[in-house]
């Protein structure tokens, strides 16, 4: 773990690095080098999660480490002149909620911002406070960033309904755990023990 956590931070520390520099003040050829470095420690920092966490679980937007990082450097010399970006299920709430609540009536007394800002926050207070009325179901889990049903029992056979299992929380069997360690040492013989000779 703490090889993971060096990496992370050495990848950041660079990110944020030279925001005294204007971005019109770098050409082409600075944001490829700079690109190209800071996808060398984005590099190293999956080597160490792959090694700390194994292939078992997925990871759908680590690719974006390498693909996204290049092309913020190209479009603003410095990634973290957009920063707000990132946050998938955000950006979706807030497209949903333009289209469907948007108000351009001069006499309105809530502009657009203001009822987009009121339904996140109403949002965010249903499900810390009434999660429990959801579906019982991983992806209600997990739009609610909570275990649904956390005491409920597992009956055999059941797949569905309040009795069908805790939702929302990872539960590994022998045969999972045993296919994560096999995971983690393969990652850590082919991928980690053999990046110096990468280089």
């Amino acid at each position: 773990m703490g090889a993971a956590f060096v990496t992370f931070i050495e990848f950041y520390a660079y990110i944020k690095s030279e925001h005294d520099v204007r971005a019109d003040q770098l050409n082409t050829t600075v944001r490829k080098e700079r690109a190209a470095v800071a996808i060398k420690y984005a590099l190293n920092m999956q080597r160490a999660m792959l090694a700390l966490i194994g292939t078992g679980r997925r990871r759908t937007y680590a690719h974006d480490l390498v693909y996204g990082t290049y092309q913020q450097y190209m479009l603003f010399g410095k990634p973290w002149n957009c920063a707000t970006e990132g946050n998938e299920h955000a950006h979706q709430d807030m497209k949903k909620f333009f289209k469907n609540m948007a108000n351009h009536n001069p006499n309105s007394t809530h502009g657009d911002c203001f009822q987009v800002l009121r339904l996140t926050v109403i949002k965010n207070h249903l499900l810390q406070t009434k999660y429990h009325l959801l579906p019982n179901s991983n992806y209600a889990a997990m739009r609610a960033n909570h275990v649904l049903q956390e005491h409920s029992v597992r009956v055999q056979g059941k797949r569905r309904g309040a009795d069908s299992g805790p939702k929302g929380a990872k539960c590994y069997g022998n045969k999972e755990q045993d296919k994560l360690a096999e995971s983690a040492r393969r990652v850590q013989a082919e991928v980690v023990q053999c990046a110096p000779c990468a280089e």
